[in-house]
């Protein structure tokens, strides 16, 4: 890494150090501003915007944080179609050469978006503020299991940016399609101090841990990829004595937002992003409502990221006892494949019974619920012995308590774990009734 990038990196990271105290009118100024600026870029340099915003009749000039809704929102399958389309012809000086980025396509529709070194920035920046929000000390020993092209194996130092901007402890990096026993075994034999995975993942390290009596005294978890669930942040908390460390972030847009330590809101990256919270008819929910997100990126001029819908959803929070003026999401929900569809076409949040478990004369070790069609519910489940048909008529009567009896239960058992997604996440429930 170049000393240009090391300081700017430094410098934008006292920046939001210092605009995260802001009050919320001081940061939507700074969101109008920002806005504007980018909106009238991507109009005149962006054929696909362009276009747009004439079929909206929407002027660049007009357009603010409080009148957002005239533009219209940006699909997953508008970025995909439009392909070459979508970008902005150039970028402005001091931006970078713009490069791609591919979404893990966990939705089953893969996107394809460019970032400049200006996004790239703001996501360095905002990782290294949030060990400091949660007051991890950098020079512990820190693990970290991911999906993708990684090599298992020990660094000298944490990496990007923390080694950089701090002297850093040393670092373990293991690959998530490694056997969970080794990574149990590597992780427990390394020290680790603070770890970082998907909670799918570090259930399963419990787990094991457990029967081999080797935990790790973890000082700090940072969960990634995936939905934290009130289950799994009681179980790490009985079993590792620590909390769950939480940031919500995808690949296209970077950090999205990162927990407080105070009350476990989650704040948005107010200063380089605008984070909505849309209900069915595009309109802001309040505080406690679930709705769609809805995600602008403020300084992407190679990609018009402008009102792009996630796919996830979320139920936005108050204002936190912290004092930071960046708003909240007080739970990150899911994505809208996580949705149950009732026959009749309405969708809702799934209670799937999990809370009863135990009251079976059965262990499951893992489950996921997959909804085929609209009243079948497949029920799989990991087990250590194959069950009786009393034993599965136990689970298909907690299932229809939580569920309703509108919904055909098919239980399902499975003595070894079935393979998670290409990308590493386990989904609790999946929606795949048409």
């Amino acid at each position: 890494m170049n000393d240009r990038l090391i300081n700017d990196i430094k410098n934008l990271s006292a920046d939001l150090t210092h605009m995260q105290w802001y009050t919320q009118q001081r940061l939507q100024k700074l969101q109008d501003n920002k806005l504007k600026a980018l909106v009238a870029w991507h109009a005149k340099h962006g054929e696909w915007f362009r276009n747009r915003l004439i079929s909206a009749d929407c002027r660049p000039a007009d357009i603010r944080r409080d009148n957002m809704t005239a533009l219209p929102i940006t699909t997953r399958q508008d970025v995909i179609g439009a392909k070459q389309r979508f970008f902005a012809a150039e970028v402005p000086k001091g931006h970078g050469k713009p490069g791609e980025v591919q979404s893990s396509g966990s939705t089953g529709e893969p996107v394809v978006v460019k970032c400049t070194d200006v996004v790239s920035l703001f996501f360095h920046a905002n990782n290294h503020m949030e060990v400091d929000w949660h007051r991890r000390d950098r020079r512990l020993r820190m693990a970290s299991v991911r999906a993708g092209k990684i090599a298992t194996g020990e660094h000298a130092n944490w990496g990007m940016p923390h080694s950089a901007l701090a002297k850093t402890g040393p670092c373990l990096s293991i690959n998530n399609n490694t056997d969970v026993k080794e990574q149990a075994r590597l992780i427990s034999e390394f020290g680790t101090e603070i770890l970082s995975c998907y909670p799918n993942i570090m259930d399963a390290l419990m787990t094991e841990w457990q029967a081999t009596d080797t935990l790790p005294k973890l000082k700090h978890f940072k969960s990634l990829g995936e939905t934290a669930s009130d289950a799994f942040k009681a179980r790490i908390r009985e079993v590792m004595g620590v909390g769950v460390e939480d940031s919500y972030s995808s690949q296209e847009l970077g950090t999205i937002a990162n927990q407080c330590a105070a009350d476990g809101l989650y704040h948005t990256m107010d200063y380089n992003l605008i984070v909505e919270v849309l209900d069915e008819k595009g309109n802001e929910v309040g505080e406690g409502e679930t709705g769609r997100v809805v995600v602008t990126d403020l300084h992407n001029y190679a990609s018009p990221l402008v009102r792009y819908d996630t796919g996830d959803w979320a139920v936005r929070g108050g204002t936190c006892e912290c004092g930071r003026g960046l708003l909240t999401l007080k739970k990150i929900q899911g994505r809208t494949r996580n949705l149950i569809k009732r026959a009749d076409g309405s969708r809702y949040w799934p209670m799937v019974g999990m809370y009863n478990f135990n009251e079976l004369s059965f262990q499951i070790l893992r489950y996921q619920v997959i909804q085929t069609d609209a009243t079948t519910m497949e029920y799989h489940v990991l087990v250590d012995a194959n069950l009786t048909g009393l034993q599965r008529q136990e689970l298909k009567d907690i299932a229809n308590r939580a569920l309703g009896a509108e919904f055909d239960i098919v239980v399902k058992d499975h003595l070894t774990p079935w393979p998670l997604a290409p990308n590493g996440k386990h989904e609790e429930f999946i929606c795949r009734a048409v």
